[in-house]
């Protein structure tokens, strides 16, 4: 009898200690991301999708996505818990750490200071805007086409990187505009740049000692009897092609201040009416560090 009543404890001890051991257990947390619609197995690019809700299958638990440091944040974990977080696809052509804004000129204003500053293209988009004076902005164009519909496009007022992939234009023919205008220093990497209205392409001006850097991009103007690149400043044209079809008073690239310094390092640079790539009317033009005061259908300048 004292077996069985031993047997009988050594059992209701064994299945307290399994009950102890099962209420000892971590909760389990499940996070579902869906995108769009469709379930991910992480949380999409913050520059091209925005937060849109959350839902938390146990009513105890605090589940919160951070929108700081983009990631869930759980409180009184007490069970398992499943948490489904909903993403779709940014309706702002532009971001900055996550942030949307309606146009490229919101973007440049929200910038208030010197520090450097990225910002992501996640659109084609139609409209200018200029940058704030001594700010430092990266702009990612991520393949995606800005056109300035007849206003200047994109006007650098401090320091200003421009990466492609993507295409800077300007398609209104009537008017006179230009794509990209520097006051500052800018380096444009890997972009096009296009321009169909009666104005030039780029423009590097001598306002504050401007200075611009043009590395491996396709600059053109298909149109007849116009120049594509003026500068009135310090340009460093290192790689790339410059293609237009000027006559002899329209060349490609024109050097035309006395202050104006046109480096020729690299790149191809071709007038398809067969006049003047680069003329240099007034300023200094150095092909490979070699300086040519009046330079005249420059095609290659490696």
């Amino acid at each position: 009898m004292k077996f069985i009543h031993k047997l009988l404890l050594l059992t209701v001890l064994i299945f307290s200690f399994g009950a102890l051991l099962c209420g000892c257990k971590e909760p389990e947390l499940t996070v579902n991301y869906y995108v769009d619609g469709t379930l991910n197995n992480t949380a999409p690019d913050r520059n091209f999708y925005d937060f849109i809700s959350i839902e938390c299958s146990n009513d105890k638990t605090e589940a919160v996505w951070d929108m700081n440091t983009w990631q869930l944040t759980t409180d009184k974990l007490k069970k398992d818990t499943t948490v489904n977080i909903y993403f779709q696809y940014t309706v702002s052509p532009f971001k900055i750490n996550g942030v949307g804004y309606a146009t490229l000129q919101d973007a440049f204003n929200s910038v208030t200071d010197s520090n450097p500053v990225t910002i992501e293209t996640t659109a084609d988009f139609k409209g200018f805007a200029a940058t704030p004076v001594g700010s430092d902005i990266t702009l990612n164009l991520n393949g995606f086409t800005l056109d300035g519909e007849g206003f200047d496009t994109i006007t650098c007022n401090g320091t200003m990187t421009i990466n492609g992939e993507g295409i800077i234009t300007n398609t209104v023919a009537e008017e006179y505009s230009k794509s990209l205008v520097n006051y500052g220093t800018m380096t444009i990497n890997n972009v096009t740049v296009e321009n169909t209205t009666a104005n030039v392409a780029i423009w590097n001006s001598n306002n504050g000692g401007s200075v611009m850097n043009i590395n491996d991009c396709t600059i053109t103007r298909e149109e007849l009897d116009c120049i594509v690149v003026i500068n009135s400043g310090e340009m460093h044209i290192n790689s790339g092609t410059i293609t237009g079809a000027g006559d002899k008073t329209h060349p490609v690239v024109y050097n035309n201040t006395d202050i104006a310094v046109l480096h020729l390092n690299g790149g191809i640079i071709t007038n398809n009416s067969g006049n003047y790539t680069v003329y240099n009317d007034a300023g200094t033009v150095y092909h490979n560090d070699t300086v040519a005061e009046n330079t005249y259908g420059v095609e290659t300048a490696e």
